[in-house]
């Protein structure tokens, strides 16, 4: 995947650095890719930029539904489209183009259409505008994903300390017999991390993972040591839980 945290906060600086910095990689880049030829797929002189908007999207080797995997994409991503298929092509009740489309880390592959939301190279404000409202609506969603309280599992099994997230993006940190640590969080949406900016009692950021056997948070994808369980949606008094680690027997 991609390298490089995006720090999700909204901000008109964000957004005009972003701009700028794909502009400037549209100016070179595009020039640099003149010379691919491909008369059995390509439909000649297509130059727009697309956003991704389906998370997890495919890049492709070719324009075909069960051509070999480049790598997924994340929601939110530029392309900078450098042309597209001569046909559409029919999948499930959608039928869109291919677009063969180069990213800002290199990668370079086939999106199908349905994937991506296109527009003129020379929009920018509508490019902006578009962006904003995208990364609002996703980070509503997603601090109202991991809102409540989660519980650690340790390797062990047993657990001892418990993480209150709140929607207002405050957070509380707690374990038996200790004080309390507050403060507020921030998301690094395209690594999905929640930051904690006073720290933790197992460090200042952790990694959501959305399972079909229920969420977890962890330090990352391989990590075997502490994990977060969410047991509820709502958040359940510190002192209370604290007096429940602190008697297990009681739990």
């Amino acid at each position: 995947m991609f390298t490089g945290a995006v720090m999700f906060r909204i901000n008109k600086k964000y957004f005009n650095n972003r701009v700028i910095y794909f502009i400037i990689l549209f100016i070179f880049i595009i020039p640099a890719c003149k010379d691919i030829d491909n008369e059995q797929h390509f439909d000649k002189g297509y130059n727009k930029i697309g956003i991704v908007i389906i998370d997890k999207t495919v890049l492709r080797i070719d324009p075909m539904l069960y051509s070999s995997v480049i790598g997924y994409i994340n929601k939110g991503e530029i392309a900078f489209i450098l042309n597209k298929s001569k046909e559409k092509m029919r999948l499930l009740n959608d039928e869109e183009y291919w677009y063969y489309v180069r990213f800002s880390g290199g990668l370079i592959g086939w999106i199908y259409g349905n994937n991506l939301k296109i527009f003129p190279a020379d929009k920018m404000h509508e490019i902006e505008k578009y962006l904003s409202g995208l990364w609002v609506a996703e980070h509503k969603k997603f601090r109202k994903k991991i809102t409540g309280t989660w519980e650690s599992i340790e390797p062990e099994g047993s657990s001892n300390q418990s993480l209150e997230i709140f929607e207002d993006g405050n957070y509380k940190s707690y374990r038996a017999e200790s004080n309390t640590i507050e403060g507020e969080y921030s998301i690094n949406f395209k690594e999905r991390e929640i930051i904690f900016k006073k720290g933790t009692y197992f460090g200042n950021k952790i990694m959501f993972f959305p399972l079909s056997n229920g969420n977890f948070l962890k330090k990352s994808a391989n990590d075997t040591g502490i994990k977060f369980k969410k047991i509820s949606s709502k958040i359940i008094n510190a002192e209370d839980e604290k007096k429940k680690m602190a008697n297990p027997e009681h739990r």
